[in-house]
This record gives structure tokens, C-alpha cells and sequence, in this order.
């Protein structure tokens, strides 16, 4: 008890995701390989897993953002 969510709040979740994921490029998506897992984590109900793989997808995509930031900011320089 306790250990898995309710099967309402996993649907609450499912129903609500697509829309998001629309909005990340499909040529993006394929390389999205934690929110694969954490759609998987929702699904059988370990949130506090599916939270964490979000998190990890979060700070992915962070760092890929900073390091191409970085390059641009090194090629335009003087």
C-alpha cells in the first residue's frame, strides 16, 4: 500500500502528456530516451521514478543548451 499510484492518477497523467510531448521537434524525440521511461514509470504507477527520469530529461536537455550556447559564444568571439 502506498507503493504504486491509483489508476486514476496514472490516466490523469497519460491523458495529459501529449499535448506536451507535441511540442518537442520530432527529430528530437527519438534521443528523448528518459521520458520513455518515465511515461513507463507513470504507467505502472512509480511516481516518485517517473519524477526522477523527468528530472534526468530536464537536465539533458540543459546541458546540451549550454554546451551549444558556449560554442556559439567561443566562434563569434574576437
Amino acid at each position: 500500500e502506498g507503493i504504486l499510484a491509483p489508476i486514476e492518477e496514472r490516466q490523469i497523467v497519460i491523458n495529459s502528456i501529449e499535448s506536451e510531448i507535441n511540442k518537442i521537434p520530432p527529430e528530437n524525440r527519438q534521443f528523448a530516451v528518459y521520458l520513455t521511461r518515465f511515461l513507463s514509470s507513470v504507467a505502472a504507477g512509480l511516481f516518485d521514478g517517473a519524477v526522477t527520469y523527468l528530472w534526468n530529461e530536464t537536465i539533458k536537455s540543459l546541458r546540451k543548451m549550454i554546451a551549444s550556447y558556449d560554442l556559439d559564444y567561443f566562434l563569434k568571439s574576437p
